[in-house]
């Protein structure tokens, strides 16, 4: 393991401020309440799957494995988001209920192409219930705690 003053030395070569990132750093984990919310992980274990299957397409397929790709990583990023705005996280998250659904479209697609078998298809498309789900009821108690407030 790598000597504690040696890390410091290397925290403030990259103009990174030593407090603020102890406290930020546990353990070798970033300590962030959007990475510990269960939606979060199930959304970062989509992409994975998602990652690890676009590899296989073939090269005349890469473009659709891009864009799933690309829509699970943006899925990420409006949960993300979400979590750390108050006055527009339901906006976000009606944003993202509609990128899961273009996602889980997109995958279907790929399913009659051939492009993903169906028991590819199969392995992730629980993940695509438990996000719509978890999505749904933060949405749903999100616009009733801002209902009560007003």
């Amino acid at each position: 393991m790598d000597n504690p003053t040696d890390i410091h030395k290397e925290i403030f070569e990259l103009g990174l401020d030593g407090e603020l990132l102890e406290l930020a750093v546990l353990d070798g984990e970033w300590l962030d309440a959007a990475e510990k919310l269960p939606i979060y992980k199930e959304s970062v274990a989509l992409m994975n799957d998602i990652v690890t299957l676009t590899r296989q397409f073939p090269k005349t397929d890469r473009s659709m494995g891009e864009q799933l790709r690309m829509l699970a990583l943006h899925l990420l990023s409006l949960i993300y988001i979400a979590n750390h705005t108050r006055e527009t996280s339901s906006l976000h998250m009606r944003k993202a209920l509609q990128v899961l659904i273009y996602l889980r479209m997109l995958c279907r697609v790929c399913v009659y192409q051939r492009m993903l078998s169906k028991k590819h298809y199969a392995a992730i498309a629980p993940h695509f219930d438990k996000i719509g789900r978890q999505l749904s009821g933060w949405v749903t108690a999100t616009e009733r705690k801002l209902n009560n407030k007003q």
